[in-house]
């Protein structure tokens, strides 16, 4: 069973980047409230956070972007699904959402292992897979990234990580405030 959960979720990343690179997948753009958004990402994947100290750092504003919802909380939920597998039972992951005077910024910063500074921009191209050997539990397709750097870039935005080795990772993301471009 879990073969073939696998097997699905990487032949759907296949195809969603493949429909992003195309320009066919569609994003449905709408106002929406970034807080709920990363909200709701973070609770569909609160069952796997086990001991780790998890925080979400939002504003006291909502965050208006027009975006589309759906794509967004996949990039959320991508970036927490990173962290988790790479940091420690004992570890800390933060979300958080920071209004700037024309983005709103995104990011998931974890308390895991790190990423040498030569793999910063490479980690977010296809089949890139940083700290996963052949049988680590950790493997993935090295999809999901890329679909998300995609994602955000349809969008407006801008992706990046700030890393240092043995000190974690910030995977962040901004999109155009509502009304700015």
């Amino acid at each position: 069973m879990q073969a073939t959960r696998n097997m699905t979720r990487m032949i759907n990343g296949i195809l969603d980047v493949s429909k992003m690179e195309a320009q066919m997948m569609k994003l449905d753009l709408r106002e929406c409230d970034l807080v709920q958004v990363v909200g709701a990402s973070m609770n569909d994947l609160e069952s796997l956070v086990g001991a780790r100290r998890l925080a979400f750092e939002r504003p006291a504003e909502p965050a208006w972007v027009l975006a589309d919802q759906e794509i967004v909380a996949r990039i959320v939920q991508n970036f927490l699904a990173n962290a988790l597998r790479f940091t420690p039972a004992s570890g800390e992951i933060r979300v958080g959402i920071v209004v700037e005077e024309e983005h709103v910024r995104v990011f998931v910063a974890d308390t895991g292992p790190g990423i040498a500074p030569d793999f910063h921009h490479s980690i977010f191209d296809k089949f890139v897979q940083v700290g996963a050997s052949a049988s680590s539990r950790n493997r993935s397709t090295g999809l999901g990234l890329a679909f998300c750097k995609m994602a955000v870039e349809a969008h407006g935005g801008r992706i990046g990580v700030d890393s240092e080795m043995s000190k974690g990772s910030n995977f962040w993301f901004t999109l155009p405030r509502r009304g700015s471009s």
